[in-house]
C-alpha cells in the first residue's frame, strides 16, 4: 500500500480531527449517519446543518449578549 502524500485529504483530515481532539472536542466519524432523532448526530436529514441535539442545551440567551435574540432561539433549534 503506498504512503499516503502529506497533502492527500485523508491525511489533513486525520491531522484536523486530532487537533479538534487536542483541543477538548468530541469528534464523530459521520460517513455512514443515520438520521432521525435516535440518529448518528440527531438530524432530520443530511441538509440540516445544526446538531439539534447538541445545540439545544447550548444556546444561552444571557450568553449571547444580542437585542432580541430569545424570541429566535426557538426558532433557530427548530430549524
Amino acid at each position: 500500500m503506498p504512503k499516503a502524500k502529506p497533502d492527500a485529504e485523508d491525511t489533513l483530515e486525520q491531522a484536523t480531527i486530532a487537533l479538534f481532539a487536542s483541543l477538548g472536542w468530541r469528534t464523530v466519524n459521520a460517513y455512514d449517519e443515520t438520521y432521525g432523532p435516535a440518529g448518528t448526530l440527531g438530524r432530520a436529514s443530511r441538509s440540516e446543518p445544526l446538531l439539534p441535539r447538541l445545540v439545544s442545551g447550548e444556546l444561552d440567551v444571557s450568553e449571547l449578549e444580542l437585542a432580541g435574540v430569545a424570541e429566535v432561539q426557538d426558532d433557530k433549534v427548530q430549524r
